[in-house]
């Protein structure tokens, strides 16, 4: 069954690639009426909302076998984090939000980058998805004697005792009135385990949540 999902996921991509570059051709197509061009972005971004589903799934499936497929290099921890931070700053903005980033520009750690960058954009956009307007959400890295941490805080809606025991679970979701697709956090762990490492989670109701990953030094 796993292997017939990952063949699945792997077909699905190849069409949604050719729909999006359709898709995209014709924006600037001045012969298509406006209101026409304005539903083909829309249509681009329900493409791109499925294809992060699939690499989602496609994470989960391969956390799943006894040697997960994984790309290891020596990466700058700090410039990875810097292109997450790029990537999501668009909404932040929008949002009024604040993402503060600390990071020790030296560290290094033996990653495979695209997945720990989807580690990171998730953790970071889930802090944002659950803090209100003008909030800050911290973004730290530093070596410490235990190994390399990464901690991302937020002043959000923070998470029950209850609901802590859950949120790693497959499509479990905090708010049922929050978009998504409920595997965000349960992918997060799929890639904790891949590289080997530990995670913690602190919070409190009404103040905040802070996740903090510990990996192990290369």
């Amino acid at each position: 069954m796993k292997e017939f999902f990952d063949e699945f996921l792997h077909e699905i991509k190849t069409p949604l690639a050719i729909m999006r570059s359709h898709l995209e051709s014709e924006i600037g197509n001045e012969r298509i009426p406006l209101e026409v061009r304005q539903k083909l972005v829309l249509d681009i971004e329900e493409i791109a909302r499925v294809n992060h589903l699939v690499n989602e799934m496609k994470v989960i499936i391969q956390s799943q076998r006894a040697l997960p497929q994984l790309e290891l290099e020596e990466v700058s921890f700090l410039a990875l984090l810097i292109d997450v931070v790029e990537l999501l700053s668009p909404i932040a903005q929008e949002n009024n939000q604040n993402i503060e980033l600390n990071a020790h520009e030296n560290i290094t750690l033996v990653m495979d980058a695209k997945r720990i960058k989807q580690l990171c954009y998730n953790l970071i956009n889930n802090a944002m998805k659950y803090s209100s307007t003008g909030a800050r959400i911290e973004v730290s890295l530093y070596s410490s004697t235990e190994g390399i941490e990464l901690h991302i805080k937020d002043n959000g809606i923070g998470i029950s005792k209850e609901n802590q025991a859950k949120i790693f679970d497959q499509f479990f979701r905090v708010s049922s009135k929050k978009e998504g697709s409920g595997l965000g956090l349960s992918v997060v762990s799929a890639i904790v385990s891949m590289h080997k490492a530990q995670m913690s989670l602190e919070s409190t109701l009404g103040k905040g949540s802070e996740f903090c990953i510990l990996f192990p030094q290369s």
